[in-house]
């Protein structure tokens, strides 16, 4: 995974640069973007290639995640079915 700069308009580059990042051509690596422990957790909305996107079923919907973590490196994929017809209970 490589990434670089791109800021949207001048606030955002005020904010890199105040972060001490000058250089938008710059190709950052995955170890200079996210050192050290990382956790990244994603549900898919849309279908793709890695998620399926939100299933709407009868009473509810299902949707698809993943979780990683950096320390141990597991990766874990997760199903959670919603129920829209039973109001929660607080």
């Amino acid at each position: 995974m490589q990434a670089r700069l791109k800021p949207r308009n001048e606030h955002e580059a005020q904010q890199l640069r105040g972060a001490g990042l000058f250089d938008y051509k710059r190709k950052y690596r995955l170890e200079e973007l996210a050192a050290g422990s990382v956790m990244f957790a994603a549900t898919g909305i849309t279908p793709g290639d890695y998620l399926h996107g939100v299933r709407y079923v009868k009473g509810g919907a299902i949707t698809n995640s993943v979780l990683m973590r950096s320390s141990t490196r597991t990766v874990r994929f997760i199903e959670a079915h919603h129920r829209f017809d039973r109001a929660p209970e607080y």
